[in-house]
This record gives structure tokens, C-alpha cells and sequence, in this order.
């Protein structure tokens, strides 16, 4: 199924009616770098506030999982491991795999954000505790290759949002400049051509099943 540029409201009403189902529904939001993932997460989080629906339904990021710096520096080829930040191996996916496992397990759930400002994970600073709907977004909730295929014996609805890779080069650029990842564009530019769009092609190489496209033009 497809959906081109759906509002947070029309895809809030796609899923209230599972707030009435017994167990919890788990729905994943993966794309390539630059697809809008985060920036959707929050128009629904917002859509979610308006609607007072805070106490039954929880959106959260893959992101908290990424490895710490420190960790980072310990792997066999530390330079090589922070040049490349944000790839597979670059992220706690066991953590994330059993997060996701007792989020659709019912349970009560310490999830880790993402500190920009330090540019490292912060364990247990959001808590999913009765919500009904859980909406986690990420670069590899989707991805085919072990480990990360066995987070699809979790997930109730997979939706990937699509994305022109040109769009989300110059999203990813920008963004780069603008957090100080790299202090200029031509950096930020060198930064997307040996690790983000590396990191684009292995996941659009790897999508698993999808229950709906969102193509955000």
C-alpha cells in the first residue's frame, strides 16, 4: 500500500482503531537518512497531544541505541567506527531488537533518547508504560540482514517513507553543517558520500516487508 504525503492526522485516524485491541500495537516508521523520519514522529506526536491520546499512544526513536562515543573507540577500528557512525554496526541492535521484543510483550519499558547536544544515547528517559499504540521510528526497523530482521516478529505494521536520495542528501548536508558534525558544507558533503549514502543503499538493498509506503515527495 502506498500514501503520498499523508498528514499525521490521516495516519493517527489509520490506526485509533487498534487502541480497541487487546494487546499493544507496535508500528515502525524506517527510510533512508534525510527521509523525514524524525520530523514525521513529531507531527504525530503533536497530532497525538492535540488529541489527548498521550496516555494511550507513545512515538519513540531508534536512535538512543546508537553506541556511545566511549563505546565507539573501543571496537577493533575505532576511526573507522566513528567515521562511519550511523551504520549498522554502529548501534546497539541487540539492545534495540529486546527494547522493541518487551515494548510488544506489554511490558513496562525504560527506552534511551539521543542527546544531541553530546551527540551520545541517554538511557531510560522516556518510559513506555500502558500505551496501546507504539510508534518507533529508525534507520534498520525494516532491515533483512541478522540481527535486525528478527525485529519483524514484533511489529504489528511496518511503513517505510520514501524519499528522493538527492532530497535527503541536501537534508542530511544541511543538517550536518547545522549540528556541527562538520564544520562545512564541502565536509558535510565528503561525510554523506562515505557513510550516509553507504547507509542509504545497504537499507533500500535490504527492505523487508512493508505494510505501507509513504512517499514523501
Amino acid at each position: 500500500m502506498s500514501f503520498t504525503k499523508p498528514s499525521a492526522a490521516e495516519l493517527l485516524d489509520s490506526v485509533e482503531p487498534y487502541l480497541s485491541s487487546h494487546g499493544r500495537t507496535v508500528i515502525t516508521i524506517s527510510g533512508i537518512p534525510g527521509s523525514g523520519k524524525s520530523t514525521l514522529l513529531s507531527s504525530l506526536y503533536t497530532e497525538i497531544l492535540q488529541r489527548k491520546l498521550e496516555s494511550e499512544i507513545k512515538a519513540i526513536s531508534m536512535d538512543g541505541w546508537h553506541y556511545s562515543r566511549s563505546g565507539l573507540e573501543k571496537m577493533s577500528d575505532p576511526k573507522e567506527a566513528i567515521r562511519r557512525r550511523g551504520a549498522p554496526f554502529t548501534f546497539d541492535s541487540e539492545g534495540c531488537i529486546d527494547m522493541i521484543r518487551r515494548i510488544k510483550l506489554g511490558e513496562q519499558v525504560g527506552c534511551p533518547t539521543f542527546d544531541h547536544s553530546v551527540k551520545d544515547p541517554v538511557f531510560d528517559t522516556v518510559t513506555i508504560a500502558k500505551e496501546k499504540i507504539i510508534f518507533i521510528e529508525g534507520l534498520y526497523l525494516s532491515y533483512t540482514e541478522a540481527p535486525w530482521n528478527r525485529i519483524a516478529e514484533y511489529v504489528d505494521k511496518a511503513w517505510f517513507l520514501k524519499c528522493d536520495v538527492n532530497v535527503a542528501s541536501m537534508r542530511v548536508v544541511r543538517r550536518h553543517v547545522h549540528s556541527g558534525i562538520t564544520d562545512d558544507i564541502e565536509a558535510a558533503w565528503k561525510r554523506w558520500h562515505e557513510s550516509d549514502k553507504i547507509n542509504a543503499d545497504l537499507i533500500l538493498e535490504h527492505i523487508g516487508q512493508i505494510d505501507l509506503n509513504i512517499q514523501n515527495l
